[in-house]
This record gives C-alpha cells, sequence and structure tokens, in this order.
C-alpha cells in the first residue's frame, strides 16, 4: 500500500499524476475539507474510473461529515475509502461510511462514540466563560438526537448491526482493531 504523503499541514494532499485518482485526507474534518473534496471530485468525475480516499482523521465537524458522506455516495465514479492507521468519530462514522468499497489496514483503529455524550461534555458549566440556561442546553440535546439518529441510519445501512447494537457499540467508546471493524460491518476488507 501506498504511504501517506508526509504532513504538510494541509487537510487534503494531491499526490503527483501518476497517483492522479488518489486524494488523501489528513487530520480534522470541516467545511473547509469539504469544499476542496467538493472541488476534486467534480474533476475527476470528469472521466471514469475509481476514485480512491486514503484516510486519517480524528474526527471534526458532524456538518462537514455529512455533506462528504453525501458527497461520496453521490459521486458518478466509485469512491474507494482506505482507512490508514487511526480513524474516528465522524471520520469512521460518515466519511469512511459514504464510500463505496470501504477498505482498511492491518494497523487501523477505529475509534466510535455517542454524539449526543460529545454534545454533553462541550457544555459542561466549567469548560465554558458563559452561562447556560436550561432552555439552551435542552436545545443542544434535542439536536444533538437528530445527528445521532442520522449517525445509526448510516451504520445501520452500512453494517450486519441493528440499532440497538450499534448503540451499544457507540456507548462503550472501544477502540476497534481491523478483525472487530469487519465483524461489525464497518469496512468491508483489510488489505
Amino acid at each position: 500500500m501506498k504511504k501517506l504523503p508526509k504532513k504538510t499541514g494541509e487537510q487534503i494532499a494531491f499526490p503527483d499524476e501518476f497517483f492522479a485518482r488518489e486524494l488523501h485526507i489528513n487530520g480534522r474534518i470541516n467545511c473547509t475539507l469539504y469544499e476542496s473534496l467538493k472541488k476534486a471530485l467534480r474533476v475527476l468525475n470528469k472521466k471514469k474510473g475509481y476514485i480512491i480516499i486514503y484516510i486519517e482523521s480524528g474526527g471534526g465537524d458532524f456538518f462537514a461529515a455529512k455533506k462528504i458522506y453525501q458527497l461520496f455516495k453521490t459521486s458518478r465514479n466509485p469512491v474507494i475509502g482506505i482507512a490508514e492507521r487511526n480513524i474516528s468519530s465522524v471520520a469512521a462514522m460518515l466519511v469512511l461510511q459514504g464510500c463505496k468499497y470501504r477498505l482498511i489496514s492491518a494497523e487501523t483503529k477505529m475509534f466510535l462514540h455517542n454524539i449526543k455524550q460529545t454534545v454533553a461534555f462541550e457544555y459542561v458549566p466549567y469548560q465554558t466563560h458563559k452561562k447556560l440556561s436550561h432552555g439552551f442546553l435542552a436545545e443542544e440535546f434535542k439536536k444533538a438526537e437528530g445527528y445521532q439518529d442520522f449517525v445509526y441510519e448510516v451504520l445501520i445501512d452500512a453494517s450486519s448491526q441493528n440499532k440497538e447494537e450499534v448503540a451499544r457499540i457507540l456507548l462503550e467508546e472501544k477502540i476497534l482493531l481491523p478483525a472487530e471493524i469487519i465483524k461489525f460491518g464497518f469496512a468491508d476488507r483489510i488489505i
């Protein structure tokens, strides 16, 4: 397997001409990354052929990841996602799951978690300078339930698991190793 390019500080690296249909996602998922991927896929979809995306990310913004998921799902050409080393949170739950073929390396570790718990930790009172009202927190948790429901739908559709099993896996917040990732159906094959 081809190694990722050296980290350049960029989120997406475009390899040389020989690997022109390969893209690399390094680092945080955000709207800037989504816009870069949208432009790259627009160009790559002008010609037929697989699009290969190497992913190593600790996650990031839910909304950007949801857009990337939809971008990959609707690509005219099949997108092959290859998770290298560590892939976590929305990078694992949405970005990789949007790919037609989901491959992992023998070294891949996948961390999945419950979106609602993340929202809870973001608003712990001692972590913010604002005084948060009960109504504001209730509204944020209600939104988080909708986000979590979307993640459930994606993971149920992509895997061999039912909602209860997916919920259990996310609540455990356990690091999954390659054999477990395949067993649960969160990837298709180890390469």
